[in-house]
């Protein structure tokens, strides 16, 4: 879902500046995040950044990017390094047509899922905490 939109400073200055993730990334990259981000704590949530260069196009560019390092999140730059998720990360970097065909495949069968509503389901106020 990363191959299109943007992601809040909010949810990336860890990376940044927080020297114990030792997360390795593209040095512009960086720079460039550092430059749009230039605060540990955010003073608001509205600062943004693209995920990936053609953050309004649905294609394979997520994958290439964060092949060289490029990728945005954590999540990012862990599944191109993980020899559980590198293979696939590779496969739908050097062939959009199998990653449009995977996604295709992965969307019917997530949108074929009960989803819980009222009492049976909950909607997070923040995706990455419970309520």
């Amino acid at each position: 879902a990363h191959t299109l939109g943007i992601g809040h400073c909010f949810n990336i200055v860890g990376r940044l500046y927080d020297p114990r993730l030792g997360d390795k990334m593209d040095f512009a990259l960086e720079a460039s995040l550092r430059l749009a981000c230039p605060t540990e704590i955010p003073l608001t949530n509205l600062t943004f950044v693209p995920n990936d260069m053609t953050p309004v196009i649905f294609d394979n560019q997520y994958y290439r990017d964060i092949m060289m390092g490029r990728g945005l999140f954590g999540i990012d730059s862990s599944i191109s390094r993980d020899p559980r998720t590198a293979p696939f990360v590779m496969r739908f970097a050097m062939d959009q047509n199998y990653f449009f065909k995977a996604f295709s495949s992965a969307f019917l069968k997530l949108s074929s899922t009960n989803v819980l509503t009222d009492v049976q389901g909950d909607v997070r106020r923040q995706c990455n905490q419970v309520n």
